[in-house]
């Protein structure tokens, strides 16, 4: 189920940080591994961090077209009871 979630200030903030920044100077090494990150992957990996901590899917994260800090994403299902344990 979508679900509308807005960034604190400091979310916001710390996503404004890191577009400043930028990546990192991206090298190849042999074998064609990368050395550095570039700026998709720290943004990436920021949403990644907020949807474990907000509940919602990160892949699913869309803009509402209104607030930059406002965005819609599907909720995380909460896990099945297991058997035995229900309260």
């Amino acid at each position: 189920m979508s679900k509308k979630y807005t960034l604190t200030e400091e979310e916001y903030q710390e996503i404004v940080k890191i577009n400043e920044e930028g990546g990192d100077p991206v090298m190849f090494l042999s074998g064609g591994r990368p050395m550095g990150r570039s700026l998709h992957e720290k943004v990436n990996d920021y949403w990644t961090e907020l949807a474990r901590k907000r509940g919602f899917i990160f892949s699913t994260v869309r803009p509402t077209g209104g607030d930059v800090k406002e965005f819609y994403a599907d909720e995380v299902s909460p896990a099945p009871k297991e058997a035995g344990n229900a309260v």
